[in-house]
This record gives structure tokens, C-alpha cells and sequence, in this order.
């Protein structure tokens, strides 16, 4: 059902292994992204979620740009080949995308922080600072 490209024995590990918190630490063009969306995928399908229900933090904001990117791609794929009992729950997880938590983790402090103001005791109007 999946276009899945070959994943080296430790990238499967690291995509597939769902009982504990993965951390995924490489180079450049090692497959970080790949191995973040596969597990992603894996885990939404596998475990019947809904995207709510699911972050992903990454250390770039083109990295998670480029994740969200990489999931709708998969998503459109999936959708090509799909039975019909399986189309509404990929049309609605493609439809969620854009609301996914996808993110660095400034971003995703950033958004916890906006979302609780008065726990965290700051203005809900801060800004963060950048360089």
C-alpha cells in the first residue's frame, strides 16, 4: 500500500520502534526526514490516531517544513492506491496536515507558552526574540 523507500537497519529502528521516545541524531542527507516521516505514517496508520495526536520536533523549521511536505506526498500516494473503507480516514488525515504539530522546538515551547499564559506566569502577548 506504502511507497516506502529501503530504510538502513538502524533507520527502521528508529521509524518502527513505537514502545518508547525515539531521538534521531545524524548528518546531513543521512535520512533524518525520511526516517521522521516513515515513523510518523507508521505510527498514525498503525495505531489508528488522528494527527492531533501526534508531535513532531525537529531542529530546523525547513525540516519541518519539508516533513509536512514529505507526509502529504505520502498521504497523495496512499490515496492512489487505497481501498475505499481506507479513503475518508487518509482524506481527513490530509485534509488535518496543516494542523499538525510538526515543528522545531522553539516553536513547539512557543506554542505551549501561547497556549498557557497565565500557568507559565508570562504575557500572553511576548515575543521571542531572534539572533
Amino acid at each position: 500500500m506504502q511507497q516506502k523507500r529501503q530504510l538502513e537497519p538502524e533507520q527502521a529502528a528508529a521509524a518502527f520502534t513505537v514502545d518508547r521516545h525515539v531521538s534521531v541524531t545524524a548528518g546531513p542527507g543521512s535520512g533524518k526526514t525520511t526516517v521522521l516521516v516513515e515513523r510518523y505514517l507508521h505510527i498514525l496508520l498503525k495505531h489508528n490516531l488522528s494527527i492531533d495526536q501526534i508531535v513532531a520536533i525537529t531542529f530546523t523549521n525547513r525540516a519541518a517544513n519539508e516533513m509536512r511536505e514529505r507526509l502529504r506526498e505520502q498521504l497523495d500516494l496512499l490515496l492512489q492506491t487505497a481501498a475505499a473503507d481506507k479513503r475518508q480516514q487518509l482524506l481527513s488525515y490530509k485534509r488535518t496536515l496543516d494542523g499538525a504539530v510538526i515543528t522545531t522546538i522553539h516553536g513547539f515551547c512557543s506554542r505551549l507558552l501561547r497556549e498557557f499564559p497565565v500557568e507559565a506566569r508570562i504575557d500572553p502577548q511576548f515575543l521571542l526574540l531572534d539572533e
